[in-house]
């Protein structure tokens, strides 16, 4: 089951490029009156493109609009997507905080209620960029026992030839 986490900081696990982005948008009605309809719009960062859900997106504003129709009293709806990190190049760091996904629920008498959400993104690891290379030492545990399936072999077969 995943668990969402609503604001990641850099103290969290980051995002790498090209990554898939799962949001989680949950609209509550706590009034007392059922709506007809809300509109759920959400601006993704600069950083992120749309990659599915529900609604129509807008690549050249980066937002998704969708309705939500009987939003009635005391009742919530979720609704999930997913967005795509844009590839390494598109950072001028290795690490980007503060990758702010704002959403903004508008019901049908002008009411409006909003949110934002936001990651980092890293674009390089630090520390050792490569594997290392297996070499001998990463065997030689298995040399004892290699010896002693021969030594066995050898013993099998001398014993196997003296009988008659």
């Amino acid at each position: 089951m995943n668990v969402f986490v609503e604001n990641l900081t850099s103290n969290d696990a980051a995002y790498a490029p090209n990554d898939i982005v799962e949001y989680d948008i949950a609209v509550s009605n706590t009034s007392n009156v059922n709506y007809q309809e809300v509109t759920v719009s959400d601006t993704l960062p600069t950083y992120l493109t749309f990659d599915s859900g529900p609604g129509s997106y807008n690549s050249s504003t980066n937002v998704l609009t969708y309705t939500l129709a009987n939003l009635n009293s005391g009742t919530t709806v979720r609704n999930r997507f997913t967005a795509k990190v844009k590839p390494a190049t598109a950072f001028a760091n290795d690490l980007t905080c503060n990758v702010d996904n704002y959403v903004k629920v508008t019901g049908p008498d002008g009411q409006i209620d909003d949110d934002t959400a936001s990651l980092c993104v890293q674009t390089r690891v630090m520390g050792v960029t490569t594997l290392p290379v297996a070499g001998f030492e990463d065997y030689a545990f298995v040399l004892p026992f290699a010896v002693l399936a021969l030594m066995g072999s050898a013993l099998f077969m001398a014993l196997k030839k003296a009988r008659p």
